[in-house]
């Protein structure tokens, strides 16, 4: 067929409008609020983050809806399949659910940008371009697109001082690990001539890669570079200052989709261009991934602050998602897919939860403030415990299913001694979920301060509807699929079976 001809152009256009209309509803947005600038900051906020909502969901039911067929563009750096469709499918939902909380949160604390949305959906459109890259070039510019997009975003409140420290740490430290990616891409493509995902496979097929020093090397840098964006360690330093100095509904972004998408492309480009020498990459992903577990479990148990608490907890999980990959299997990339997936809907819930939290018009974030929440506000004590409860992974909450497939998957692939230590990392991680549910429940603020007269007053009663309905999707979502979990894993595996083959 002409590649000049018109109905290529279409097909083309056809397979990228997620991303076409996701870009063009930002400028669009960005065009409105530059030209509506002199109107009320409240009315252009609410405006902008409708239109913005709107779109979303008209996405994902696109998404839902249309079945297209399968394509390779852009000359093989571009694949649109199931797999990706799943994930944009996630990530869409999620990013409405994002943008209803940092409504809610503009609202009560006079920060009503409408650049927010802007930024947000520019930050999606390059999570998007992650999902369908075959191309470490096209991908790149996926990554940057959204790491840049959450700099600013961290930097939303620019009248308080930790939200400033906590986007230059964030900033510096992500700029190091986008440089420590560039530079082992660069050996790649020094020591083979291939930046595709099926040229760098093809090229690990002829030749002897194990004996090619520059080629491992490379390979170890991007790894690095994963590393960082996904918070593991030794590469973590700066989720516990990011997550306690942004604003929540920015924590509540940085903290999930960005991970999913890191995992997909993650997970195509190792089983694509890399599986051949898996032994390489196992041993390194299987080390880190219980290191990072057992750390993030211990680090979490002596934070007082619930948002420190869980960057220390997403070190752990993101440690248990990795071992999911290391597995080098099908069922452990579905695995951690699975897992991730589930962890994006139970950060989001708990930090919906924590914009709640509020006392004297000022927002709270300790554990001890939770005291005696079950008996002032049961219903929102229950559905907090729920997620709690997910996050430890006890039976039969979603959770434990999420990781009982990466055991499982790793019990297939031989990895005995890492399943046993990431069990004993998930038990020792119970301790600070059900310490959350202890304070709720049998807890006061008198016995928490030990006198009455310097208990501190309740926590406000009232909430925002848009962040009591993200908080109950959350917690129904992890309700379903506590009881029906084939209902998430087996579209993801139907998406898997195109990666792995």
């Amino acid at each position: 067929m002409d590649v000049f001809a018109p109905s290529a152009y279409l097909t083309t256009v056809f397979h990228l409008i997620p991303e076409i209309v996701l870009a063009c509803s930002a400028m669009l947005l960005l065009l409105i609020g530059a030209v509506c600038k002199h109107y009320k900051e409240q009315l252009l906020f609410r405006l902008t983050t409708v239109f913005a909502v709107l779109v979303l969901v008209g996405l994902v039911a696109y998404l839902l809806v249309a079945k297209p067929h399968d394509a390779v563009l852009f000359n093989i750096m571009w694949q649109q399949d199931l797999y990706s469709r799943l994930i944009k499918t996630i990530l869409a939902a999620g990013m409405v659910l994002i943008l209803l909380l940092s409504y809610s949160y503009g609202k009560a604390n006079k920060l009503m940008k409408y650049e927010w949305v802007v930024i947000a959906l520019l930050s999606l459109l390059g999570m998007f371009i992650m999902a369908s890259s075959t191309h470490l070039l096209i991908f790149y510019l996926g990554l940057e697109l959204q790491s840049l997009s959450l700099y600013v975003l961290a930097a939303l409140n620019r009248n308080a001082e930790r939200s400033s420290e906590a986007a230059i740490k964030y900033f510096m430290l992500g700029a190091l690990a986008s440089g420590l990616f560039l530079f082992g891409m660069s050996y790649v493509y020094g020591f083979t001539g291939e930046l595709g995902f099926y040229g760098i496979a093809n090229y690990v097929v002829a030749n002897d890669v194990l004996g090619n020093v520059g080629f491992v090397l490379g390979t170890i840098l991007m790894l690095t570079g994963f590393f960082f964006k996904l918070s593991l360690v030794p590469f973590h330093m700066w989720a516990p200052d990011v997550y306690e100095g942004a604003p929540k509904p920015v924590v509540a972004l940085i903290a999930s989709l960005p991970k999913l998408a890191l995992v997909a492309v993650l997970g195509r480009f190792l089983f694509l261009s890399l599986i051949h020498i898996a032994p390489i990459w196992q041993q390194i992903l299987i080390l880190v991934g219980v290191v990072s577990i057992i750390f993030g479990a211990l680090a979490a148990i002596k934070q007082t602050n619930i948002k420190r608490l869980l960057a220390y907890s997403s070190i752990s999980h993101m440690g248990f998602v990795i071992l999911g990959l290391g597995s080098a299997s099908a069922a452990g990339l579905e695995s951690s897919l699975f897992y991730t997936v589930l962890y994006i809907f139970m950060s989001i819930g708990t930090f919906a939860m924590l914009q709640m939290m509020r006392r004297s018009d000022t927002d709270v974030s300790d554990v001890i403030d939770l005291s005696g929440l079950a008996s002032q506000r049961p219903v929102l004590a229950a559905g907090m415990s729920i997620l709690m409860l997910s996050m430890a992974g006890i039976p039969p909450m979603a959770g434990f299913w999420g990781k009982f497939y990466v055991f499982a998957a790793l019990l297939e692939a031989d990895f005995v001694m890492a399943a046993v230590v990431a069990v004993l990392g998930s038990v020792v991680g119970a301790f600070y979920y059900l310490r959350i549910i202890k304070v709720m429940y049998f807890d006061s603020l008198e016995q928490m301060y030990g006198d009455i007269s310097l208990a501190a007053e309740p926590l406000e009663r009232k909430s925002s509807r848009w962040v009591m309905w993200v908080f109950a999707l959350c917690v129904l979502f992890n309700l379903f699929f506590t009881l029906a979990p084939s209902w998430l894993i087996n579209p993801i595996e139907l998406a898997v079976q195109g990666i792995v083959r």
